[in-house]
């Protein structure tokens, strides 16, 4: 695969990944230290590399535009040692090899790895049968499962902002029902579906957040340097650490 380092991933995770046969550039290398983040994101759209991040900016970018190129490895770790991220980064690379060539974001912290992939549509075929035709829905955000995959896609989980759902296969009934989204097509009509459950999440994320926020009000006065920077206890087992891109993504979308 392709790689392309920004600033915060040490230059031994670029040598580990070229002796494992990768072909990896860090900004360093080409003198681009100073290089701003769209056009990062540029430089690896064009030379097809997946992006290797800490900066949670490129994550917010990615969730703002609803881009899927380039893939992104979203590094959040509160140990961010070299060998640390060598080995999440080995994870990566052996359950989300496809999900990356084809675009994904990578969020990746020590508990867990979440995928958000491109909304996949597989329309429905032209039939002479009178039954209705299901097609498959894939939504984006996806938490990774053990499951083998000879069990078959379907068992595998989807997840959007939290949200988690079988991969959908719908009926003509339901396909009507899209039609009261806005869109020109079924494919922009199903993203318009998609987006309003995940505002609905976000909503119900802030509302979590605020409710921590009020908890820890007297342990951490700057909440939000204390969210950042992992201290918050609840913050895994309340399951909005990932959401938590998509949330600063609706507030930032809301002041422009």
């Amino acid at each position: 695969m392709k790689f392309l380092a920004d600033m915060g991933v040490s230059l031994k995770t670029v040598s580990y990944l070229r002796l494992a046969g990768h072909d990896a550039v860090h900004l360093r290398d080409e003198g681009l230290q100073r290089l701003d983040d769209d056009l990062i994101l540029q430089k690896a759209e064009q030379e097809q590399r997946v992006l290797l991040t800490m900066d949670l900016d490129f994550g917010y970018l990615m969730s703002l535009t609803g881009a899927m190129s380039p893939s992104v490895v979203l590094f959040r770790l509160g140990d961010e040692s070299v060998e640390v991220v060598n080995d999440r980064l080995d994870e990566v690379i052996e359950l989300c090899e496809t999900d990356l060539i084809h675009g994904a974001v990578v969020s990746v912290n020590e508990e867990s790895i979440r995928v958000r992939c491109k909304l996949i549509i597989d329309p429905p075929q032209t039939s002479t049968s009178t039954r209705p035709t299901p097609f498959r829905l894939s939504v984006p955000w996806r938490r990774r499962c053990n499951w083998p995959e000879d069990r078959g896609v379907a068992r595998r989980i989807q997840c959007w902002g939290g949200m988690t759902m079988p991969i959908l296969t719908i009926d003509q009934e339901t396909a009507d029902a899209l039609q009261t989204f806005p869109g020109e097509n079924l494919a922009e009509k199903t993203a318009a579906m998609v987006r309003s459950a995940i505002i609905s999440r976000a909503r119900e994320c802030e509302e979590c957040i605020r409710a921590l926020e009020t908890r820890y009000a007297m342990t951490f006065p700057d909440f939000q340097n204390a969210w950042e920077s992992g201290q918050i206890p609840d913050r895994h087992s309340h399951e909005v650490e990932s959401d938590y891109i998509e949330w600063e993504a609706m507030k930032m979308e809301k002041r422009h």
